[in-house]
């Protein structure tokens, strides 16, 4: 195999660059190992030797050693070898997907979260605990056995914060050392004390502190019963908590205005749901700030009256379109005005001059503002929903449809018998044009990336006109 960079990311500063070794160990679903659609994960690792560094290229060669291990060889753009590990045992990451059922519910999804703990009182008898800076030398032992020393790790002024980074878990990697060295302490907990190193409330996390608890977990990975890790809010509530805190025996805790949290394994919470603008009966999804999706909430709209030609309709469903998306995150060049273009639903009210729909039809079309339980919407673009079809596949029809019916007659002028090319046909608009050009007699050739052409086979396109929309080598095939 041969991976690169992408253009402006240097491998300087590295031996290999993370991102570099990771593309480069991808050979291997190329391999037998790789067989029968497993998916496997690098798990252990011998004879690893690195020879050069900075490499913005690699030539990696894969050599199977068994059914679960490949030896690597991995050299520069000049053939000079850069690193090379004599075996990488590969095991089966076996992936369950989640069941999410309707309205978005996640059955079996779980994440680390801060969870508030009683802890027992104090008894008073342990005496007080002792407190060392960073800078500071260890003491001489414990003053008792199995007693806690508390090391308090400050941010440094100035420096950036890569470098701050840096200088701050080198000088903690090396307490960490002479700790485990010092054989006076060998019953006894360091507990490293940062403040505003967890994300447990309003305040900002520093990266640096929150590197020096990745850190310290690895070192309990290798000694579990040697370290622990606080953070504080800095009150003096907080402080008189960590006694008691400690008693607890938890080897991560953070302490907040006197309440003590943990880390401990929640599923994910199912709710999240906006909350709907009390005592409204009208109201609609709207983009409140652009910039971020958390800028989306429900806004009360007033009641309109209809106007000549207009309907009223009882939104069953909505179609999102990524014109939508790129309003909200305000990426959609000019004013993209409504949010919200398509749906299907029920007639509620028909206004005046209106003539074949009546209240209770089932209808979809173009909907201006259809986030939402009622639209209101010209009568000329709304059409009746298919027999058999969900307000769900109506609603995601008219934008791609009428795009492509608009392309295809109004500017292509496309007849039957004519030859046409639908770029990315497995698109929206794509499999709209597909279908429509085929329905209007044309002989129809479209390019998709290759993972997608069964979707192409479905519409009835065979491998004679079929091509990857990824390169310009579609010109050739047809």
């Amino acid at each position: 195999a041969e991976v690169a960079l992408p253009e402006g990311v240097g491998g300087g500063g590295f031996g290999v660059h993370p991102a570099l070794l990771d593309a480069a160990l991808h050979g291997v679903m190329f391999t037998r190992v790789f067989g029968g659609g497993r998916a496997r994960l690098p798990f252990a690792w011998s004879g690893v030797s690195l020879l050069a560094t900075g490499a913005d290229a690699l030539r990696v060669r894969l050599t199977v050693l068994s059914e679960d291990a490949v030896a690597v060889e991995v050299a520069d753009a000049s053939g000079g070898l850069v690193a090379s590990v004599e075996s990488l045992t590969l095991r089966d990451a076996p992936v369950a997907l989640a069941a999410v059922g309707r309205g978005g519910r996640a059955e079996h999804l779980y994440h680390a979260d801060w969870i508030t703990v009683p802890v027992p009182a104090a008894t008073g008898t342990a005496g007080p605990l002792r407190t060392v800076r960073l800078t500071d030398e260890l003491p001489d032992g414990p003053d008792r056995p199995g007693a806690d020393i508390l090391l308090t790790v400050d941010l440094p002024d100035g420096g950036t914060a890569e470098a701050v980074t840096h200088d701050l878990t080198r000088r903690v990697l090396a307490r960490i050392q002479e700790w485990l060295a010092r054989e006076e302490f060998g019953d006894s907990r360091l507990v490293l004390v940062t403040e505003g190193a967890v994300p447990l409330d309003e305040t900002p996390v520093a990266p640096a502190l929150a590197a020096v608890w990745g850190l310290v977990r690895a070192a309990r990975a290798e000694a579990p019963d040697r370290f622990a890790l606080l953070d504080l809010d800095g009150t003096d509530a907080s402080w008189a908590a960590v006694p008691a805190a400690l008693a607890s025996a938890e080897p991560e805790l953070a302490v907040r205005d006197g309440a003590v949290s943990v880390p401990r394994l929640t599923r994910v919470p199912t709710g999240g749901a906006l909350p709907v603008p009390a005592g409204e009966t009208d109201w609609r999804l709207d983009v409140v700030e652009k910039g971020t999706l958390e800028g989306l909430a429900l806004r009360p709209v007033p009641r309109e009256e209809l106007a000549a030609g207009q309907i009223r309709v009882g939104v069953r469903a909505a179609g999102v379109n990524f014109r939508d998306v790129l309003n909200a995150l305000g990426m959609y060049p000019g004013d993209a005005r409504d949010f919200g273009l398509e749906g299907a639903g029920v007639v509620t009210e028909v206004g005046p001059g209106v003539t074949g729909l009546a209240v209770g039809d089932r209808v979809m079309g173009l909907f201006s503002s259809s986030f939402g339980p009622t639209a209101v919407a010209d009568a000329r673009r709304v059409a009746p929903v298919p027999t058999g079809w969900t307000f769900a596949q109506a609603a995601s029809v008219p934008v791609v449809f009428l795009t492509a019916y608009y392309a295809l007659t109004d500017l292509g002028g496309l007849r039957a018998g004519e030859r046409i090319l639908v770029h990315a046909a497995a698109g929206g608009v794509g499999m709209a044009a597909v279908q429509l050009a085929r329905h209007l007699g044309a002989e129809v050739f479209g390019t998709a990336s290759s993972g997608k052409w069964d979707t192409l086979r479905g519409l009835g396109l065979d491998d004679r006109h079929i091509a990857s929309s990824r390169d310009t080598e579609f010109e050739a095939a047809f």
